[in-house]
This record gives structure tokens, sequence and C-alpha cells, in this order.
């Protein structure tokens, strides 16, 4: 059933929502301020197409006990440096549009968009962006990594934030950001994640599957006081659609790994293997939930279907890109691999029976598809790596910091930076 998506900030007024005939849930992100203070999912009656504030607080009185309208409180005073925004893009003109439309919401003193078109058929989404006075760049070899990177090489600032076009950042978006970035000791700071919509089915068992959010509290991640599993299990970090790092991260491990990524036979994951990596050098990354940002999930279950196989898939290459690597016990790769992912989270649970209380089911053929995903991986392994290859040979690398020269073209040109210095990579 459909779900309304909406936010309360304690202390403000609430707006009425009207005309929610159809919907039968409300999910509700509590905030004081900037703040996510508790994320409430309750049902909605269907005599009731209207939702006032009384209402609201009512509803969450039910869950809390008593609704805690706490006065706002003065948040700390710490520098805002300017942020560099990557967007990657790729034919879909219509949806970064609406993303790029959020991102000149923001309330931030000093900040530029950078949106990649990576590989693209036809010049829609340039138009688009030269309606916003954003800056266009053009990189094409098809791949999110060669897209990110790419925009790393065209970044202005020190700090260089990444969000994906299906995304509605929050108008404080960056504001949580930098104050994640507040311990100069901190290299990484990822943001919080929730659904932009429930509309659909596939939407629905992407969220009960887990979404995107990593929970409402902060934490920190130490590379040097973390074990071996959490430095295979990177995915608690965050979500790649919503990260930011210092660019000196970037000079140290080198940009993401080109043969993983949407767009390449890897599928996935390279979000993974850049915090991975970051971690493994002893770095700090942090998780700050005040970075809060929206994300329109797949609106059809073919949609979903490829999502879960290119998940599996692309989290297979990875872990086989950590195995040949050699820098973590091999023993607990494939513990991590074959008894807690492919046993655990997907052979068990696809042969337990659904619970009598369970109002939400996932079907097993989605588990069952990703798993085919998994199978896949030592295949497309190989042949992500080979052909990562083979386009580097086409196209001979030049230094990435002479392309940083060039950064500084001016606000809505366009810029074509094609030859990002190669990272590293590990396999």
């Amino acid at each position: 059933m459909k779900t309304y998506i909406t936010e309360y900030k304690l202390g403000e007024p609430f707006a009425p929502i009207e005309n929610l005939e159809g919907y039968g849930y409300v999910q509700v992100l509590v905030r004081r301020e900037r703040q996510p203070l508790g994320l409430f999912f309750f049902p909605l009656p269907s005599i009731q197409p209207r939702l006032d504030q009384t209402g609201l607080e009512y509803a969450l009185a039910q869950q809390l006990g008593s609704l805690p309208l706490i006065p706002p409180v003065a948040l700390p005073q710490i520098p805002r440096p300017p942020i560099s925004v990557i967007v990657c893009t790729r034919d879909r003109a219509e949806i970064v549009g609406r993303c790029l439309a959020s991102l000149k919401r923001l309330n931030y003193p000093e900040y530029e968009v950078i949106v990649v078109d990576n590989a693209p058929k036809d010049d829609r989404v340039r138009q688009t962006v030269a309606d916003t006075g954003f800056r266009y760049v053009r990189e094409d070899r098809p791949g999110l990594s060669w897209a990110r990177n790419c925009g790393i090489a065209a970044a202005r600032y020190d700090l260089i934030a990444f969000t994906d076009d299906d995304l509605w950042v929050d108008a404080d978006w960056l504001l949580g950001l930098a104050d994640g970035f507040a311990d100069p000791q901190v290299m990484g700071v990822t943001g919080l994640v929730l659904p932009g919509e429930i509309e659909s089915e596939s939407q629905q068992r992407f969220e009960h599957l887990g979404g995107f959010s990593k929970g409402l509290y902060p934490r920190v991640f130490k590379g040097d006081k973390l074990t071996s599993y959490d430095l295979i299990t990177t995915y608690s970090v965050g979500a790649g659609a919503n990260m930011a790092f210092r660019r000196c991260v970037f000079e140290q491990l080198g940009d993401f790994d080109t043969a993983l990524g949407a767009g390449t036979l890897g599928h996935a994951m390279e979000d993974l293997d850049i915090w991975h990596r970051a971690l493994m050098q002893g770095m700090i990354l942090r998780y700050e939930p005040s970075a809060l940002a929206w994300h329109y999930h797949r609106s059809n279950m073919r949609n979903l279907r490829k999502q879960l196989y290119n998940y599996g898939c692309g989290f297979g290459v990875y872990l086989i890109k950590l195995g040949l690597a050699g820098e973590l016990p091999r023993r607990a790769i494939l513990r991590m691999a074959f008894y807690d992912w492919i046993w655990n989270w997907f052979i068990r649970r696809m042969f337990q029976p659904y619970h009598p209380q369970d109002t939400i089911r996932f079907p097993k053929t989605l588990m069952a598809i990703e798993l085919l995903g998994v199978l896949r991986a030592p295949w497309d392994y190989r042949a992500t790596y080979r052909t990562d290859r083979r386009i580097r040979q086409a196209n001979p690398q030049v230094s990435k910091y002479d392309l940083l020269k060039k950064r500084a073209a001016p606000v809505a040109d366009e810029v074509q930076l094609t030859e990002p210095e190669p990272p590293k990579v590990l396999a």
C-alpha cells in the first residue's frame, strides 16, 4: 500500500496535507532544526483524507507516549569551507533536472555544482544544466567511476561532495556535511538517505529490504580500530549517493576504481571500495545523519530486479577484489562471503516460512535474482577488469594534476575532461 512521506520540525508549524486518498500509511521524519530525532511509521485511517498538525501530533504521541515539543537550540558556529558538488548522470535529463532544482535551494555560503554527463546519446542533459547556471562536464567513457573521477578533476574546492541524479537533497544538506568535517581528522562523511516516495510495489519492497538509511545516530569509523569484518562490510559506512571527501583522500589513494560502479561489468560497489581503501590506510570516516537527502527508488519491479541482480554481482566482484589483494585474511573474506552472506542472507531466508504477523513480505524470487548475480560475479570480475584495461589502452592517460589546473573554468561553461589519473587498483 502507498505510503505518504513527510517531515515535521519541532517548534515549527506543520502545513496540513490534503488529498491523502489511496495512501494507507504515513512515514514522518521528526527533526529539531537540522537534527533527525525519530522516524515514525503509522497507518492512515481510510476515512481521513487530510492530515493536520493536531492529527500528526496525536499519531506520534501514540508511539512516543507524549510528543516532546523541544524548542530549537542554537547550533554551534563552525567554519563553512566551500564545497564542490558532483552530480553524475547518463541520459536522464528529467530526473537530473529534479536533483538540480534541489541543489539550487541549498542553504550554504559558497558551493559549486558540477554535472558530469556520462557517455550521453544526445545533448538534453547539457541543455538542462544550461538553464541552471551550474557547470557542465562531459565524460565519454561509460561508467559511474569514470564520471566521478572526471568531476573530481574539474572540482575547484578541497571538499568534494557526491550525490546521485535521482536524489532530492535537503536545503541544509551541505551544512550537515560541513558539520561532519568539523573534526580535521575526518577524511570522509556520509549522510542519511531516506525514501523520497513509496508509491509503487517496487519502492515498498526496496524499503522493506533495508533501503539506504543507516540510522539516525552519528557514527565514526576509525580505520585502525576496525576488525577485518568491519573493513570488508563497509556498506555500514553510508550510501554512495550521499558522501563527501577531502581532496587529499584522492591524492593519497587514487580515484574511484573505474572497473567498478554502475555502467560497467562490475555493476556497483565503487563506493564500498573507496571506503575500504580509506579505512585500510587508517583514515577516519563519519556518518552524519543531519546531511539529509531523499532517494527516489526504482518505480517498477523490472528495474528493481535489475538493481538487485547488479548489487549481488557487484558485491561479489568487490569481495573477489579484496581476496586477491591479500591485505586482509582470506579466511575472514571467505567466511563473510559464504557463511554470512550466501548462507545466512540468501539461502536460510529463502527457506524460512513467513511469520503470520508479517504485513510486508519480501518476495523470495527477488532474493533468488540477487543470488544469481552473486553466482555470476567470478565471470564479471574478469570481464570488467579486462574491459577496463582495454579502455585505458585506447585512451592514454595524462596526469590528473595537469587536469586539475583546468578546473577553474567559468560557471555554466562546458568543459570536457576525459583523462583523469587511473585509480590504484588493488586487484
